[in-house]
């Protein structure tokens, strides 16, 4: 059976963040977003992940046929690293640089803006 690979991105409304785990996306993100499809999900490895409610909770979960996809990730990743300014986020060279690298270099932009998701 196929798992969860921590970090958690979650993409949407202008935002790419960066979860250190399940958990902690899931108590950042709002039902009502969920609910409208507002975000999309990906693990570390390329999993689009599966974003749903059970009441005012948010669920995150690995569909059993998720295949990874780490190009798509990739191609994600540097885009939204493009349109904040690759040296505000601190990846010298988007284009060659590695999923962990600039999903870590998103992580510490986050914290260096002082806030998380949608606080930036």
């Amino acid at each position: 059976m196929t798992m969860v690979t921590p970090p958690v991105l979650i993409d949407g409304d202008g935002f790419f963040d960066v979860y250190s785990t399940v958990g902690e996306a899931c108590s950042w993100l709002e039902a009502e977003d969920v609910q409208t499809g507002l975000y999309e999900a990906f693990d570390s490895a390329g999993h689009a992940l599966h974003l749903f409610t059970v009441g005012a909770f948010v669920e995150i979960d690995l569909p059993v046929e998720a295949e990874a996809d780490p190009e798509e990730l990739a191609r994600r990743l540097r885009s939204h690293i493009d349109r904040i300014g690759a040296d505000d986020v601190g990846v010298a060279d988007p284009e060659s640089a590695s999923i962990p690298t600039m999903m870590a270099a998103l992580e510490g932009f986050q914290r260096r803006k002082g806030g998380r998701p949608h606080e930036l």
